[in-house]
């Protein structure tokens, strides 16, 4: 018991001699849980923004058009716009799945092309449409992507369900045509397999849908005729290292028409990196494509398409050269379609930056060169030589048109009206150059001049087109 006293008494003089040590150790206890407590608020902070990210693009592009559809009276001066704003959200993760929400936000609009811009009073109109009723430009706020996505629910199968861009190959039939101020968007499911050796995705998507006009009364407001559908399955496979076997089946449907346009073919090439590059010198794309089934009416279909392009690079200059086929129609009057249907291409980066040539009755062949000044600077020159595949048939321009008939198509000529059984379409030399001060900032400038062919000039036609562009682009 008297050591028992003895040692409280020696704890009481301790604290009545030295009571700041024991204030200190408090102290210190409680600042170290206060620590602990910030770090991980900071902790929790930090991964929830890594759950979240987003991202934003803004592209302002002047562009030039004079002599469109060779007629000198056709010049056209604009600057497009094109702003996007995209939520990229982690829903969860477990093990090697992902579930994920992304959402782009896009604006796209011709400067002074809306009311709003020029009054600022109604904000109501979207669009403005000439003395003729046609629409000049129509823009605005969209939701360009919206969907759910769910990476290797089960096992290497996955999911994606919602508004979507598809790009497929090097987007020769299946793009998201970003080139343009609006592009392309497809309201798809979405269902991937993905490993290590192979990579097959298969979609149904809704391109237009005729019961969506009124969908409180769909009997009086249904219009069937505008039900279309895109269906497609798109496989490629990965065994060899440095090498791509791509294979694909394409359906385009109109169930009012009874139109389905299936497309099979593969793609064969060593641009296995990102931006279509090869791990080696040389670099190539082998892709063949054919078309049947049916185009409404009892019409049949029967096309085909191929291209070959290839390159070498030594040191700071690339040459290439790309040889392209597309079948044309022969008689339109015979209850068979053999002009190839494009789909939905990136033509702009194959058959020349003016947009003058698809891959539809076509015929061409050009050569290019690349120089790589520095690692930010490149300059490109290409030049184009182009025919029709038939002459009974159309001239077809990037956006496609009609099928039949023997004139410029979409290009439309009121200088000449009709081609000559001539085949040479025209001749196109491009001059593009690319500046990357930074990831966030870069400028594209190009010009393009389309000399007519044979089947213009003999129709008397007399003016050349050409095509100007510069475009900024700054993004985070």
């Amino acid at each position: 018991m008297n050591k028992l006293k003895v040692g409280v008494l020696t704890i009481l003089m301790g604290l009545l001699l030295n009571p700041g040590a024991i204030m200190a150790q408090q102290d210190d206890a409680l600042t170290t849980r206060i620590k602990k407590e910030i770090e991980a608020a900071n902790k929790a902070r930090e991964e929830k923004e890594k759950r979240t990210q987003i991202h934003g693009m803004l592209r302002v592009r002047p562009e030039i058009k004079e002599n469109v559809g060779f007629n000198k009276a056709n010049k056209y001066e604009f600057v497009g716009q094109k702003l996007w704003l995209d939520i990229d959200h982690t829903l969860f993760t477990k093990d090697v799945t992902k579930g994920r929400l992304y959402i782009k936000l896009q604006d796209t609009r011709v400067w002074g092309g809306q009311s709003t811009s020029i009054g600022g009073k109604d904000t109501s109109a979207s669009k403005i449409t000439s003395t003729d009723g046609d629409k000049i430009q129509e823009g605005g706020l969209d939701v360009r992507e919206a969907y759910g996505e769910i990476d290797h629910l089960m096992g290497p199968l996955g999911i994606r369900f919602g508004r979507q861009r598809l790009n497929y190959g090097e987007l020769r039939l299946v793009s998201s045509l970003d080139w343009t101020n609006v592009g392309i968007t497809f309201d798809a499911f979405l269902f991937k397999f993905d490993t290590e050796k192979n990579s097959l995705h298969v979609w149904a998507s809704i391109l237009r849908e005729g019961d969506a006009l009124d969908l409180n009364n769909v009997a009086a407001y249904s219009d069937p005729t505008q039900d279309t559908y895109f269906f497609g399955a798109y496989d490629t496979i990965k065994a060899i290292p440095g090498l791509h076997l791509d294979l694909y089946f394409l359906s385009l449907m109109n169930t009012f028409s009874v139109k389905e346009i299936h497309t099979t073919g593969f793609r064969f090439s060593n641009r296995t990196l990102k931006g279509f590059k090869s791990k080696s010198a040389f670099d190539f794309t082998l892709e063949a494509a054919y078309q049947f089934g049916y185009d409404g009416g009892g019409t049949t279909v029967t096309a085909f398409a191929g291209g070959l392009s290839g390159g070498y690079t030594f040191g700071k200059i690339r040459i290439g050269a790309n040889v392209d086929v597309a079948s044309g129609d022969d008689d339109p009057s015979d209850g068979t379609v053999k002009t190839f249907h494009n789909l939905f291409p990136l033509n702009h980066a194959y058959y020349g930056q003016a947009d003058v040539l698809s891959w539809q009755n076509l015929m061409a062949a050009d050569l290019n060169v690349t120089i790589f000044f520095l690692d930010n600077l490149m300059f490109k020159t290409k030049y184009i030589y182009a025919m029709r595949y038939n002459v009974n048939d159309n001239w077809y321009p990037a956006s496609g048109g009609g099928r039949s008939g023997n004139t410029v198509g979409a290009i439309g000529t009121s200088s000449g009206g009709d081609l000559s059984k001539e085949q040479h379409s025209m001749h196109e030399i491009d001059l593009t150059t690319k500046y990357v001060y930074n990831k966030h900032f870069s400028v594209l400038a190009g010009y393009s001049v389309v000399l007519r062919g044979d089947a213009l000039t003999d129709k008397k036609v007399k003016s050349d087109y050409h095509y100007g562009f510069l475009s900024t682009q700054f993004q985070f």
